[in-house]
């Protein structure tokens, strides 16, 4: 199990610092290519999808990944079908409708993007299976592959000078990329069979966690409506840029934790551990403080150097 342990951790941190390596020269690329008012029309639009994907989940993988190996897989599996399908048709219908009804001129890409990429999000059932059946590394393997092609696409359309909101597709594209990559390996789905009782039931039990989700999403993500609302497409172009620089601070810490928390837990209880603890938050704190103090001295010309003086 250790070895297990280990294994799925080394290839979920490999994953997550080669995907960060790809990401941060696409996405300064994309930010430089379309300049703060065009990025922050994108940036609303990606925590829009962002948000919708959530939602379109209903709370309910995180229930099949824990039911899996204990309940009816078919019925399982049909029911998760069943509502991704379902819940993909109602926020793309109520999307539409506020697209017809309070949309603006050229807005049209952008709500068919997101519209198209719902349906693509079914890929989260393979995903589900191959969570479940404790094939962290394989996982981990194919996401790596499909965020490496996501991103390239991403920079092929900015480079052809084609409507920002083709980026949103490439989300859509990193979904079906992922789920036939899941689907090659030979995981499929077979002998549909849903029960709406059972339906029902499955979504009353994740109908907290889907709330839950999206005040959190909101929690996260209302900052940058709020800027939108009070300032201008501009500023939000500005902010969204100065939180991708934020994101990829964070991640150090990120990693860290997905690595080394594992480790200090196989240690027994007992002030060694403690010790350890105290050590590696002392080593996260002052080394965040120290990151702080070069950041805010280098900012400047990091923000110049990196995403033009516009």
């Amino acid at each position: 199990m250790l070895n297990y342990l280990a294994k799925s951790l080394s290839a979920v941190a490999l994953e997550k610092i080669i995907l960060l390596l790809v990401a941060v020269p696409v996405n300064i690329y994309m930010i430089r290519s379309l300049g703060p008012e065009q990025y922050g029309i994108l940036s609303l639009y990606i925590v829009l999808a962002t948000i919708l994907f959530q939602i379109s989940d209903f709370g309910v993988r995180n229930i099949f990944i824990s039911e899996y190996a204990h309940d009816n897989q078919v019925k399982l599996v049909s029911t998760y079908i069943t509502i991704k399908f379902a819940a993909a048709i109602i926020i793309s219908a109520i999307l539409l409708t506020y697209y017809l009804a309070l949309g603006t001129d050229g807005s049209s890409g952008y709500y068919i993007a997101i519209c198209v990429c719902l349906l693509f999000t079914f890929s989260d059932i393979f995903e589900s299976i191959q969570l479940s059946e404790l094939k962290q590394t394989q996982a981990a393997h194919i996401r790596l592959i499909s965020g490496i092609l996501s991103n390239l696409f991403r920079f092929l359309m900015i480079y052809a000078g084609l409507p920002p909101y083709y980026i949103i597709f490439s989300y859509g594209l990193e979904y079906a990329i992922k789920g036939l990559l899941i689907y090659k390996t030979g995981i499929t789905i077979h002998n549909y069979n849903t029960d709406l009782s059972y339906t029902l039931k499955i979504l009353k039990r994740a109908l907290p966690l889907t709330l839950s989700m999206v005040f959190l999403q909101l929690y996260h993500r209302v900052d940058i409506f709020i800027i939108k609302d009070l300032m201008d497409d501009n500023s939000v172009g500005i902010y969204s840029a100065a939180m991708k620089l934020l994101d990829y601070l964070v991640f150090i810490v990120v990693v860290l934790n997905t690595v080394i928390n594992p480790i200090l837990g196989r240690e027994k209880s007992g002030p060694k551990l403690n010790k350890l603890y105290q050590n590696y938050y002392f080593i996260i704190f002052w080394g965040a403080a120290t990151l702080s103090l070069l950041a805010l001295t280098v900012s400047s010309f990091i923000i110049s150097s990196l995403y033009g003086p516009e």
